[in-house]
């Protein structure tokens, strides 16, 4: 009796458990992901300072920065809408000196979009690899103690833009510097006035003899 009873306990604890991992496999599935920017047709996050936003971007930036082989400080650019606290946060939570890229053409470590989904997260990054522009998604995972890890990254082999600098700050295009003279050119002199056309005086008429003409 001993046994059925130990057997029955093991049994619907197995059931239980298998229950709950259904169960939350369900939830989280049904669970839609909550992006940033916001687009049309998803669940939009319009606070991109709130938890786990900033620290998910600053994992996703080291991640890339650190595959490329960088040294230095870390050269960044977050999506459109994003106020300069939320950088300072971004920073905040980096673990190495970062800077917000202020110029277009900068070379740069560029966030582009965020999702998020329970316990689970892909972050969009645009960086350049041998002189080309590509996009990675680095998908991140929440462990039981609430700590986010990366997990893997897929790298996309599809024609991506660089974004222009959205920092509040940045210069949004490149300055504008003047045009040199080339070298071997001599410098350019201010016309001189035009001659003085014919038919702008009167023509001087040849003195007569001192006679007078001719009989």
């Amino acid at each position: 009796m001993r046994g059925i009873s130990r057997y029955t306990f093991v049994m619907t604890t197995f059931a239980r458990t298998l229950l709950l991992g259904v169960f939350l496999g369900l939830v989280t599935g049904c669970t839609p992901w909550a992006t940033y920017p916001p687009i049309e047709g998803a669940a939009g996050l319009n606070e991109p300072g709130m938890p786990p936003i900033p620290t998910l971007m600053a994992m996703a930036v080291t991640d890339r920065f650190e595959a490329t082989g960088q040294t230095g400080a870390v050269v960044y650019n977050l999506p459109p809408g994003i106020t300069e606290s939320v950088y300072r946060r971004f920073e905040h939570r980096m673990d190495r000196p970062a800077q917000p890229a202020m110029e277009v053409g900068e070379d740069a470590i560029h966030v582009i979009s965020v999702r998020v989904r329970a316990n689970d997260a892909e972050v969009d990054v645009i960086d350049v690899a041998d002189g080309v522009p590509q996009m990675t998604t680095v998908h991140l995972g929440r462990d039981l103690l609430g700590g986010w890890k990366v997990q893997r990254r897929r790298v996309w082999r599809i024609h991506v833009s660089v974004p222009k600098p959205q920092y509040p700050r940045a210069t949004p295009q490149p300055a504008t510097q003047p045009a040199s003279q080339p070298a071997n050119q001599p410098a350019t002199q201010p016309a001189s006035p035009p001659a003085d056309h014919p038919a702008d005086h009167p023509t001087s008429q040849p003195a007569e003899p001192d006679g007078g003409p001719d009989a």
